[in-house]
């Protein structure tokens, strides 16, 4: 195949039997080596003639390596090695159609150790490609703790800046706070602004947000009864039907009496 078009190479094997090409090498003089479920195939890629080697040997999927200039290619029977630079078309012919000669224990050893070293080398890539990430995702957490201790002062005062700009948030947006709103002004991921406030106010930002929207409800009616239900629910972001909810609660009348 080359780059400018596909081009289908027939293997023929003089009868109906299907070739299906398990390992490909290409060597440094122009030569694609095709290991096969039926034998071995040298293809020239300059005008795709092609020779067959090692008739009715059945090669491994890819199991191959070039090492040195010599080629590996496992098989049903073993590991097979050659080296195309010491084969004329003749010798190339006699020695691998009559012995194919099997790789000497040193050339085993070798080429699984290879082998173990690319699947080694792909869990080291895997590994530091995590790495990095978690590494720049500390990086990052660390210049925003570093600003914001740099805006709320001292560790010391670190408490009193958190809470107090929580409450000017909500006080400021009580007609459209939400959790999500909370999350963006500060800038920080879920399971981290929770933990941190719940240290704070020892609840959750929803209970907090209820209890500004109920406080501010009973602020508006304790200072004038009269006031207009529907415009205080858009001051508070609720509906006016749960306005009449707390008012017609006991905790409301009860805090009436207790103001008295």
């Amino acid at each position: 195949m080359n780059r400018s078009q596909t081009t289908l190479i027939e293997l023929s094997l003089h009868d109906d039997n299907p070739v299906n090409a398990y390992s490909l090498v290409k060597d440094d003089f122009g030569f694609l080596w095709c290991g096969t479920n039926s034998g071995l195939y040298r293809i020239k890629l300059g005008n795709l003639q092609f020779e067959k080697f090692l008739d009715g040997v059945d090669f491994n999927k890819r199991s191959c390596l070039k090492l040195n200039g010599t080629i590996y290619m496992g098989t049903s029977s073993g590991v097979y090695s050659w080296n195309p630079s010491a084969f004329s078309d003749e010798a190339i012919q006699k020695a691998l159609m009559t012995k194919a000669n099997p790789v000497s224990q040193d050339s085993q050893n070798t080429l699984k150790a290879n082998q173990w070293l690319l699947r080694f080398g792909g869990a080291i890539g895997l590994t530091m490609i995590f790495l990095a990430i978690y590494f720049a995702y500390k990086r990052t957490r660390r210049q925003v703790e570093d600003s914001e201790s740099l805006t709320e002062g001292t560790p010391e005062s670190k408490e009193k800046p958190f809470k107090e700009t929580v409450i000017s948030f909500i006080d400021n947006h009580i007609d459209s706070v939400t959790v999500e709103s909370l999350l963006d002004h500060f800038g920080m991921i879920k399971k981290d602004f929770y933990k941190e406030f719940k240290i704070h106010f020892k609840q959750t930002p929803g209970q907090l947000i209820r209890d500004k929207r109920k406080e501010k409800v009973i602020q508006a009616l304790q200072t004038n009864p009269d006031t207009d239900i529907t415009k205080l629910a858009k001051e508070v972001g609720y509906s006016e039907r749960h306005i009449q909810n707390i008012l017609n609660s006991k905790d409301f009348s009860k805090l009436l009496e207790g103001r008295a």
